[in-house]
């Protein structure tokens, strides 16, 4: 991903590179929701050591970013493994997935789902009943919740998104705009180019290729 690309909060330039597509705008939305995560961890590793109950706390509202990207990650996911593929013998698509990244991505995504799956019930039932929302139940099941609450339960799962999002990020799959302002009373804007260099050693023999 591009280290300047417009992000709220974290970059707000004016001459920042603004997603321009569908993929890119995943992109940035999960960059930011990471980028949230990380700050709050860092609180988090503050206060520990101060207070059980702050390093519950701050561990809850992780849960709740994490669980905000899965839905956005699978849909970019998607799109990387439907992209355009770069085939021998055909012209270079504007943008388009490799052999080699398409079975990597492939890969990572696999590994990360089964790390989440055997936790995400769990993340999700304390999102839901301690989180986000508050159920008012019986003081039992709520105790329970919050001895769930331990971040080493949950930390070598989320840790499978990073290696993931860092493969997608350096996929050819992204448009990106950028404004240099008015010349001659038009917008003027300028688009990230594809790629100089056409990895054909690494592409798909057939449209039709069986993966």
């Amino acid at each position: 991903m591009k280290g300047d690309a417009y992000i709220p909060i974290y970059n707000e330039e004016t001459d920042s590179w603004y997603p321009s597509n569908r993929a890119a705008d995943l992109l940035v939305h999960l960059n930011h929701i990471w980028r949230d995560i990380q700050t709050l961890n860092g609180l988090r590793l503050q206060e520990r050591s101060k207070s059980d109950i702050s390093d519950k706390l701050l561990f809850k509202h992780i849960i709740i970013e994490f669980l905000s990207l899965l839905e956005p990650l699978r849909e970019l996911q998607e799109i990387a493994m439907k992209a355009p593929r770069l085939i021998k013998g055909k012209p270079a698509p504007w943008r388009y997935i490799t052999k080699r990244e398409f079975f990597e991505t492939k890969r990572l995504a696999k590994e990360f789902w089964r790390g989440v799956n055997p936790v995400h019930k769990q993340l999700y039932e304390i999102r839901n009943r301690i989180g986000a929302h508050r159920e008012l139940s019986d003081l039992g099941s709520i105790q329970l919740l919050w001895k769930r609450l331990d971040a080493a339960d949950y930390v070598a799962a989320m840790n499978t998104f990073p290696p993931l999002f860092k493969h997608l990020s350096e996929l050819n799959i992204y448009e990106w705009s950028r404004s240099f302002g008015e010349q001659n009373g038009k917008i003027a804007l300028s688009t990230f180019g594809t790629l100089i260099i056409t990895p054909w050693e690494d592409a798909f023999d057939s449209e039709n290729e069986t993966i």
